[in-house]
């Protein structure tokens, strides 16, 4: 049987339902419709990808990056749909619990790692050729950002000046490589910019080197988001400040290859709306001491 599945739009998703296209490609031919095909490129002939023909600025993107890769799928498919709903985060106890609900897989099937090729690696050495990074280990920094197509970027941020402190108390651990796809009026950074060792702040890096950046990194550090589900992906050591809307246990299905760290509020609220006002207080001092225990943690 062929099937047409409609996929999930946010990175961070498009990874996680990794676990689902591999469980239905046991016994169909998928056509997926997404923009990201790089995610699923040891898939195999029996996936093929259309374009999601939406408005969304970095799918689009990359979509168009990947065009070579789209087909029209043939008629007489079978649709179906990968999504989530907040009742059934709130039921089966995760975001990926909900996919996996709706889409009637293996709950206890939920590996979405990603190898990742060493052509990709090489697209980010030759970015970072020169840059005198032996000295220090790599943390793949994620500025918090507001983007106008997510109505949720707002709440979701943590308190921007906890999250700056908390970075600010290992900066000198790491040569920090800061991530983003900012432009004008439609994305932007929050609070007091940081001033990482290296900015890629204008999309300069595709999909395929941010998760090869992922996979060199020592540690991702960042808010809820498709850098946090990266790292889970790649095996790399995460921190994760949490601020309103969801709490870890939305996240708690993951690859446990590498280990992760949650900060969340001292009131921590999972109403998963745009409009609540969650009270987004990290008890800073305890949070200083996890940090600092986490990185010794890794690094002896």
């Amino acid at each position: 049987m062929g099937l047409l599945v409609r996929g999930m739009l946010g990175l961070g998703d498009c990874i996680r339902q990794r676990c689902i296209i591999r469980q239905w490609l046991k016994t169909d031919e998928i056509w997926l419709e997404t923009s990201w095909p790089c995610l699923y490129h040891d898939f195999g002939s029996k996936l093929h990808f259309v374009n999601y023909n939406g408005t969304l600025r970095t799918q689009t993107k990359n979509a168009n990056r990947e065009k070579h890769l789209m087909e029209l799928p043939p008629p007489g498919l079978v649709r179906k749909e990968i999504r989530m709903m907040h009742a059934a985060i709130s039921l089966q106890g995760s975001m990926l619990g909900a996919m996996l609900y709706y889409a009637k897989c293996d709950k206890n099937d939920y590996d979405f790692s990603i190898p990742v090729p060493i052509a990709w690696h090489d697209k980010v050495d030759a970015i970072l050729d020169g840059k005198n990074l032996d000295r220090k280990p790599i943390m793949f920094y994620r500025p918090l950002v507001v983007r106008t197509e997510w109505r949720n970027s707002r709440p979701r941020n943590p308190d921007y000046k906890a999250y700056d402190k908390l970075l600010n108390l290992i900066r000198d651990r790491y040569f920090i490589i800061s991530v983003a796809d900012l432009q004008p009026g439609i994305e932007w950074i929050v609070g007091e910019p940081f001033k990482a060792d290296l900015e890629f702040h204008g999309g300069e890096l595709d999909c395929e080197m941010l998760i090869a950046l992922a996979k060199q990194s020592s540690l991702v550090f960042a808010a809820p988001g498709f850098a946090t589900v990266m790292a889970q992906a790649v095996g790399t050591p995460s921190v994760c400040i949490y601020g309103g809307h969801e709490t870890p246990q939305a996240h708690s299905l993951y690859p446990k290859t590498a280990p992760h760290l949650s900060i969340v509020p001292i009131k921590p609220c999972a109403c998963f709306t745009s409009s609540h006002m969650c009270d987004k207080t990290i008890d800073i001092t305890k949070a200083e001491t996890d940090l600092l225990q986490f990185c010794d943690g890794l690094h002896g």
